[in-house]
């Protein structure tokens, strides 16, 4: 009996043994094809910023909008319904049949509620104005402190300073066209939406987008310090995937625009 108990013990050691080198090179197999494409992805990436490194840039800096954008408007809607919840005014009966079928056959609508336009409004203004004045803008950091080249002490302050400027003068910039272009891309009146809306939240949004930029700095100076000029806006579009849904969601969480889309 000791002999049997001790064969079928050998052989399910021997089967435990196989099937835990099969998994490590199952294992190693898909790291490898995972190291190979990403490889190939930098290749191609770094290819088309030689070739056209604006149209580049602008894309990349778009679709992060896109997403920054998406999270934020699932943001929205979790607090929105734990909101609604607490208050005992949500249940399941608040979607129709219609509303399950759109869910079915759309996933990422958020329940629904993902507002599509104002997603390629933030698409667009990122394709068309933000990461064109990320392009020419870090451009000209760099030629009046130049990072590259310098001696170390001087490269971090030169980095530095290209971070502050970054958070004080284009982070501006961006609040007030994220606010105005997106208002008029989503179809909303310049006169009696956007316009009074700007002056409702722009500081309210400035203000959170100095409080983000300034948790996300230490990131930004990494990208600044270490990288050269041609990848510093899709590494900073990147870290500012965060800044992105946190300035979307300010800016419309509060005043008339929303109250009328709804």
């Amino acid at each position: 009996i000791e002999r049997i108990t001790s064969s079928s013990g050998l052989r399910w050691a021997a089967i435990g043994a196989i099937l835990s080198l099969s998994a490590a090179i199952k294992t190693q197999a898909i790291i490898g094809s995972t190291l190979r494409l990403i490889s190939t992805i930098s290749s191609w990436y770094l290819t088309r910023l030689e070739i056209a490194p604006l149209l580049t840039k602008c894309i990349t800096g778009a679709i992060i909008a896109l997403i920054g954008d998406y999270g934020a408007q699932w943001f929205e809607y979790k607090s929105l319904r734990s909101r609604r919840l607490s208050k005992g005014a949500v249940s399941s009966s608040n979607h129709d049949a219609g509303a399950d079928a759109h869910r079915m056959f759309r996933p990422f609508s958020i329940h629904g509620t993902y507002n599509f336009r104002r997603g390629v409004a933030r698409f667009l203004e990122c394709l068309l104005i933000s990461s064109p004045i990320m392009h020419y803008g870090y451009d000209y950091f760099e030629r009046i402190m130049p990072v590259v080249g310098g001696a170390g002490i001087y490269r971090s302050f030169a980095a530095l300073t290209h971070v502050i400027a970054d958070s004080v003068f284009l982070d501006g910039i961006f609040v007030f066209t994220g606010i105005v272009a997106t208002g008029l891309m989503e179809g909303h009146s310049l006169k009696k939406h956007v316009l009074p809306n700007l002056r409702n939240i722009y500081l309210p949004t400035l203000k959170a987008s100095v409080m983000t930029s300034g948790a996300l700095m230490p990131l930004q100076f990494l990208s600044f310090r270490f990288l050269p000029v041609q990848l510093r806006v899709l590494s900073v579009n990147a870290v500012d995937l965060i800044w992105t849904g946190v300035v979307s969601f300010v800016s419309h969480s509060g005043g008339d625009i929303e109250g009328s889309h709804s």
